[in-house]
């Protein structure tokens, strides 16, 4: 099971290799991810760079910019479906 520490090691990994650099002071508060991806095309890479590092398709529901606005909350979301996932698939 992955935890929220290392989902959000990740997604700084996953914008930092998509040059978006993210405030590291901000790194323990909550931040606005809408502040560094301002557009629906940087968020379609985003969202396929997280596929691709989960190995995993998201679900439609979880697709939304909004979900954006509390990288804590968004981190949570992720940590939640990554395990959902992970247990699906150890019960197949």
């Amino acid at each position: 099971m992955i935890n929220t520490i290392e989902v959000r090691d990740k997604l700084f990994e996953i914008l930092n290799d998509m040059g978006i650099i993210c405030d590291t002071e901000k790194v323990e508060e909550d931040v606005d991810l809408r502040e560094y991806i301002e557009d629906s095309i940087v968020f379609i890479g985003f969202i396929a760079e997280i596929e691709a590092k989960f190995n995993f398709e998201l679900d439609d529901s979880v697709l939304l910019y909004d979900n954006l606005q509390s990288l804590n909350g968004f981190v949570k979301m992720l940590e939640g479906y990554i395990n959902d996932n992970e247990a699906r698939a150890a019960d197949h």
